[in-house]
């Protein structure tokens, strides 16, 4: 897989044009310098867009310069301060109008793009930014290159070594990378974890479902849970956890287990007296939250596991003895859902009912969820035993693949 580090740019003028050096030094003379112009018309084309800056990052500063002078004679002949005029030194007619114009169409198309794509990262407001940041930008690629120039005249003139300019890193805070993260299928698509074709396919199949697209992806044998688990993690830049049996038990009575159901969230235990650490397999909802700052009286930390994993760990918190615990431990290679769970997968309640009615659910009160939910009026028996004639399969299948392997 593809592997990246986002990382702030510098914020002053200075460490910019700096850290740009080591860019333009390396880009421009030391590759050209280390492997010349090999390769196809193609690759040499490329190597030239590369390396033009040694002269464009001049021409630009030049072109300012010029700007401002004609707007500085301009002003002053039209308040009358300055009355000489002289002829242009170039007729501007014939193939300099095409280019000029020309010119002008690029540079707006290039600003197009810019504000399209910033904007559709970091929102409008940078969208419109892009513009002036685009003369910044040529004067930190002006500063840029000439220091670049130094150095490498300094080396071929002088001997002297090629050092690098240190630079510090500044790292975007996890709550930064939430604002700007990307959807889910996007990310897995960068991946190449799944294709756009598959996509397209589970985003059309989720609409006339309540589905997740992560669960569609794995039903259809196209994801892998673990694949999943690691890109919702990276998405809401969450630590992904492995829990083990004894920190599911340790944290077993912090949150009710009625809530830890309704949610699908486990309690995990750590050092004592320490603050509760939830894991779930995604960023549970605004509700959700109110309801765990109420259990606990503070906003716990959130890791990402597997569904799977919380399944596991929801059956584990739900069994009454040791030889029951031990068989709730099901494999998660090829998880089970829940009853609820499934019962939303296959179409026989909506999400929203079953939320609704896991609002007022209380194990020790109510008994098994499905007898509660048929109590409930929110299913009916026959879909209840539909359900767990489907579950039961899904088991019994599990365990054929389990004696196999």
């Amino acid at each position: 897989m593809p592997l990246s580090v986002r990382e702030y740019f510098p914020n002053t003028f200075r460490t910019s044009y700096r850290q740009k050096a080591r860019w333009s030094l390396g880009i421009c003379f030391q590759g050209w310098a280390q492997f010349g112009w090999h390769g196809s018309l193609a690759d040499r084309y490329l190597l030239l867009r590369d390396r033009k800056g040694v002269v464009t990052a001049f021409t630009a500063i030049f072109a300012y310069i010029l700007a401002a002078q004609f707007m500085l004679f301009m002003i002053a002949y039209e308040t009358g301060i300055w009355t000489i005029s002289y002829p242009p030194l170039i007729a501007f007619d014939g193939w300099l109008v095409a280019l000029y114009w020309g010119s002008v169409i690029i540079l707006l198309l290039r600003l197009v793009q810019r504000f399209y794509f910033t904007a559709r990262t970091f929102g409008w407001q940078h969208g419109f930014l892009s513009a002036p940041r685009m003369i910044v930008g040529n004067f930190v690629n002006f500063m840029a290159m000439a220091r670049a120039w130094k150095q490498f005249l300094s080396h071929v003139i002088f001997g002297s070594r090629l050092v690098w300019d240190k630079t510090m890193h500044d790292f975007p805070s996890g709550d930064g990378l939430v604002v700007n993260h990307k959807r889910l299928g996007e990310l897995l698509v960068s991946w190449q974890a799944i294709d756009e074709t598959k996509l397209a396919s589970a985003l059309e199949e989720q609409k006339k479902s309540e589905v997740s697209l992560g669960r569609l992806l794995i039903n259809k044998g196209w994801l892998d849970e673990e694949t999943l688990a690691e890109a919702i993690a990276s998405q809401f830049a969450l630590e992904r956890i492995h829990p083990s049996r004894e920190q599911i038990l340790e944290a077993r009575g912090k949150i009710p287990t009625s809530l830890c159901v309704r949610w699908r969230i486990l309690a995990l235990g750590g050092a004592e007296n320490s603050p509760v650490v939830i894991g779930v397999a995604a960023p549970p909802s605004k509700r959700a939250q109110e309801q765990l700052h109420d259990a606990l009286g503070y906003k716990p930390q959130q890791r990402i596991m597997r569904e799977s994993e919380i399944t596991a760990g929801l059956r584990l918190l739900a069994a009454k003895d040791d030889n029951s615990t031990r068989r709730s431990e099901v494999s998660n290679d090829n998880p089970v859902p829940l009853l609820g769970d499934l019962m939303i997968e296959m179409g026989l309640m909506r999400r929203q009912e079953f939320e609704q009615a896991m609002e007022s659910y209380a194990p020790e009160k109510h008994g098994l969820i499905g007898e509660f939910l048929v109590s409930e009026n929110v299913i009916s028996e026959a879909a209840l035993q539909q359900a767990i004639q489907e579950q039961r399969r899904r088991f019994s299948a599990l365990q054929v693949r389990e004696v196999v392997s």
